[in-house]
């Protein structure tokens, strides 16, 4: 789907920058195409950072000349917004793509916001292309838009823009008081959900600054003082004295501070980061001081702001008017409860995500199942046809996809509702986090962590359960089947890196809920949400679901295979994804022939194509980079993982190797846990830390140019994976010993200078 952002992200504002890079990511990884919509000429931008709004309103001749002489006159002023102008210029080429509004009628969808655009106390957000004026699209929508700090007065006189809000076929606003002021004007809104810098995790796209020599420093992002704060002044600067530390005006200069850095957007939070303490006003410079920990003081009364601070649970964070220097020494030293924020961070994630979905939903009129990009190949839509009209095959790289054949279908719509990408199962926030690991010697050697997995299938088929598990098939291709033998966790063990078939395991639980038979799945979130879907939450079925970072296509496994089999001269008969006589902990790609030999073993550093294309996330399919279930709600009772020993945030009594990281999702899921403590071993965890060390409970795995340089390769060379993989390792050694002789040359002119 194709989707516009109408939002000011050519602005000379860092925060405005930042949300509308959120926005676009946010909407990729949901599998979307981002379109920003230009809402200013170029040369408006350019007298936008240089000091001059030329809008309608201010097209003086008189005014322009005048602003541009005080420009010559203070040249140095001139060179610094003239040098800010071109470090965001840099920072804008991270925008895919940027259209006119002309061209927004090929979109499927506009979104308005972030920021406050529906601010008609500011001359910028006067213009009526803010509120849908000027660009043609039937489905508009609001989202996580402000009013700033407006009221309905400020409406009254604006009867064109209030009709024009009214046209949006859904709003969601960013902060409380814009939803009581447009309640106020008899506007109805859908819901408040949080700024898109804090749905998506935007800290994984900022970089290194090199613009502050500072070492220790308080940073001060603020808009300029007057005389009549001169008391706020001396406070930030007598605690940086005391403190020995240095002021450091971020952004926004300030001439009473004893060094300004004049940063790109993208270099604003590791400069945040770095700071012992922040002092800001600012409604982002509140938000990018919680997200990365940093000390932080806001001295605002600016309804968004105390919005934000409130649902972050950083309320006492803020300064009053006519605060004493005591109250900052108090809240710049207080002890913010980082952990805290990140919990109620995730519910905010979770709100945002069912308004995204819900968004989208109005465009949702097409013919079919959900898009391609989304499509996780479940066959949950196949298994549910009643004219047995959709067939899951491969594409053209091999992935598997539904094919509809129109002429059978009936337009029941039941594919629609089967489908977990359309509509979405509920999913448990994780209650209790635990590192544990089977009694069992033998059990957790053979394991790939821990070997709870096998423990939980003890459990269930010594309770008369069937289990439902991923088994690996002559062909290398792997399924979901369901079985009550206890000689099936054999072939259920160990790590499958693989997309997995479900083609039958359907019609196995339809069979065995027939008989009365209750059953355990361990399975990935994408497949625990399908088979949820099939069967309507069935109570008898207990789910658990696996920590996962994507499934890649089987022929590339297969291709890869046949590969090894040319140039070995053998033929393939088993092989293991963690070749657990080499210790699963090393990930050996070990394949085996017809006697049970092991011909080929190689680790990724090793140079296995499959290991690299796997693990560093090229060779995935598309919806894995659009994952919905990367978060701690999760689609399971139960969550497995592998516990990874970079835990830091309390200690570790006990040695890190054979750990499984285990989440307890839900009441059913804690039964179960206390069931299976007689076989394992459990240290409950902070929640906190699985999730700061495990990216799939954050958000989907990243693509990188690697990845995009194998999807293009993929296509050009037939589906070949071989081939493909070869030219992206290739090109990944380039990369790597370029950036060797960068770092040596970097050194070698340090040691001169």
């Amino acid at each position: 789907m194709k989707i516009g952002i109408v939002t000011v992200f050519d602005s000379s504002n860092i925060g405005s920058y930042l949300q509308a890079l959120a926005m676009q990511e946010l909407i990729k990884a949901h599998g979307d195409e981002a379109y920003f919509i230009r809402t200013r000429t170029r040369l408006q931008t350019l007298s936008l950072f240089l000091g001059y709004n030329y809008t309608a309103e201010t097209k003086n001749i008189r005014n322009i000349v005048k602003h541009y002489l005080y420009l010559f006159i203070h040249f140095h002023d001139f060179l610094d917004k003239l040098k800010k102008y071109r470090r965001y210029k840099r920072d804008w080429k991270q925008f895919d793509h940027i259209i006119s509004a002309k061209e927004a009628q090929k979109l499927d969808l506009v979104l308005y916001g972030s920021d406050e655009i529906w601010n008609p106390k500011k001359l910028t957000f006067r213009n009526p292309v803010f509120y849908g004026k000027g660009i043609e699209s039937e489905n508009k929508a609001a989202y996580a838009i402000s009013i700033g700090d407006a009221q309905k007065e400020d409406y009254c006189s604006k009867d064109n823009l209030v009709n024009l809000i009214k046209s949006f076929k859904s709003i969601y606003l960013r902060d409380a008081h814009s939803q009581e002021v447009m309640h106020s004007l008899g506007i109805q809104t859908d819901g408040q959900i949080c700024d898109p810098t804090l749905q998506f995790d935007i800290r994984s796209k900022m970089k290194s600054s090199q613009t502050t020599q500072e070492k220790k420093y308080i940073a001060v992002y603020s808009y300029r003082y007057g005389k009549e704060d001169s008391d706020v002044i001396e406070h930030i600067q007598r605690f940086a004295k005391e403190h020995h530390l240095k002021t450091v005006a971020v952004s926004l200069p300030q001439d009473w501070c004893d060094s300004y850095c004049n940063c790109s957007p993208l270099e604003f939070g590791q400069i945040l980061a770095n700071a012992e303490y922040v002092f800001t006003t600012t409604f982002h410079g509140t938000i990018f001081s919680a997200l990365f920990h940093t000390k932080f003081a806001v001295y605002s009364s600016l309804p968004k702001t105390m919005d934000v601070l409130d649902r972050l649970g950083f309320a006492q964070a803020r300064l009053d008017k006519g605060f004493a220097y005591d109250d900052l020494i108090s809240i710049l030293e207080q002890e913010k409860d980082f952990s805290a924020m990140e919990t109620r961070l995730m519910d905010m994630r979770a709100e945002a995500l069912k308004a995204y979905q819900s968004v989208v939903e109005i465009t949702n009129d097409h013919f079919g199942v959900c898009k391609k990009e989304v499509c996780t190949g479940c066959g949950a839509c196949a298994y549910v046809c009643p004219k047995k009209c959709i067939a899951m095959a491969e594409d053209d790289i091999g992935a598997i996809y539904p094919n509809i054949d129109e002429s059978k279908c009936i337009r029941c719509q039941k594919c629609k509702q089967a489908c977990p990408q359309l509509k979405r199962q509920e999913c448990s926030r994780s209650l209790k986090a635990y590192a544990a690991w089977s009694k069992d010697d033998d059990v957790r050697k053979m394991s790939a962590s821990g070997g709870i997995a096998t423990e939980l299938y003890k459990l269930f088929l010594d309770n008369d359960y069937s289990v439902v598990g991923a088994t690996t098939n002559e062909d290398f291709s792997v399924s979901l089947e369901l079985s009550d033998r206890q000689t099936s966790i054999e072939q259920y063990k160990n790590s499958k890196y693989v997309f997995s078939d479900l083609s039958k395991i359907y019609v196995q639980i339809q069979s065995a809920i027939a008989q009365n038979k209750k059953i355990c799945v361990i399975a990935m979130p994408c497949q625990v949400a399908a088979i949820k879907s099939v069967f309507s939450n069935n109570k008898d079925i207990v789910y658990v679901d696996l920590i996962c970072h994507g499934m890649s296509p089987v022929s590339y496994l297969k291709q890869h295979i046949q590969s090894l089999e040319q140039q070995y001269g053998f033929q393939a008969s088993s092989l293991s994804y963690r070749d657990a006589t080499k210790d699963t902990a090393k990930y050996y790609f070990s394949v085996f022939d017809q006697e049970g030999t092991c011909v080929y073993s190689k680790r990724m550093k090793h140079g296995d194509t499959y290991q690299i294309g796997y693990h560093k996330g090229i060779i995935y399919r598309e919806n894995c980079y659009h994952c919905p279930y990367t978060s701690v709600y999760r689609t399971g009772d139960m969550t497995l993982g592998d516990f990874t020993g970079l835990y830091t945030t309390a200690p570790l009594p006990f040695e890190v190797h054979h750990v499984s990281a285990m989440l307890i999702n839900t009441e059913q899921g804690e039964e179960v846990f206390k069931r299976l403590k007689g076989s394992i071993e459990a240290f409950e965890r902070p929640i906190e830390e699985f999730v700061s060390e495990n990216r799939p409970l954050r958000q989907p795995t990243e693509k990188t140019k690697y990845r995009l340089e194998f999807e293009k390769g993929i296509q050009k060379n037939g589906g070949s994976f071989e081939n493909t993989m070869q030219q992206v390792v290739a090109s990944m050694s380039r990369d790597k010993q370029q950036s060797l002789l960068k770092r040596v040359f970097r050194k070698i002119k340090a040691v001169f200078t």
